[in-house]
């Protein structure tokens, strides 16, 4: 019977044990999602943009934020007031730099949303690189809000089909760095009905 209990202590011990790592990594997970969005949100603030969370049935289809844009880009822009489609990600993972590009597993659904020009808004990727210790991401006193490394952008659209079923590894350029002059840029192509595509 002593036995018994002993076992049946360590399962439990186990078990706990088992279940706080997964709130640590859910936790971790939630924070990441989190970052990447405030990192959007911050970009557009500053780029005179606004930017909204997506709802569950924008997550369904691949759209994690929306960005508000109304801007006059001159007279060959079809457009002064739309919206941008984001799908959001991030990763602790150092990247892999090919060729000055980042090489970044998507999980093949979510290459194809991407991808795709029959939808619109057309949509874009992007990817915040996090330190890997997660006590570096975020750090606030009374003189500055820092928060390390950054996030990149990718366009995807017609980019071609892959024979793949769980993932397909794209290349983000190391010069698409998100910045407000950057979304501008990318808003400005959009504006005059022009494809974000970076897939050589």
């Amino acid at each position: 019977c002593g036995r018994l209990l002993s076992k049946s202590n360590k399962e439990h011990g186990m078990s706990q044990i088992n279940e706080d790592l997964v709130e640590q990594q859910a936790l971790k997970w939630f924070q990441e999602a989190e970052l990447s969005y405030a990192y959007l949100h911050a970009v557009a603030a500053k780029a005179g943009m606004g930017c909204s969370w997506g709802n569950r049935h924008d997550d369904g289809v691949g759209v994690d934020a929306t960005i508000r844009v109304r801007h006059d880009f001159g007279p060959s822009a079809l457009l002064s007031s739309f919206t941008i489609d984001v799908q959001l990600k991030s990763t602790v993972q150092t990247p892999t730099i090919v060729d000055d590009r980042y090489s970044y597993p998507l999980a093949i659904k979510n290459y194809n949303e991407l991808r795709d020009t029959t939808c619109s808004p057309l949509k874009m990727l992007v990817v915040l690189f996090l330190p890997s210790d997660h006590e570096q991401w975020l750090e606030v006193s009374a003189e500055q809000l820092v928060a390390r490394r950054c996030a990149y952008w990718c366009g995807l659209h017609e980019a071609p089909a892959s024979n793949n079923t769980t993932s397909q590894t794209i290349q983000i350029p190391t010069e698409n760095l998100l910045t407000p002059q950057a979304l501008l840029t990318i808003a400005e192509k959009l504006a005059r009905r022009e494809a974000l595509n970076d897939v050589d």
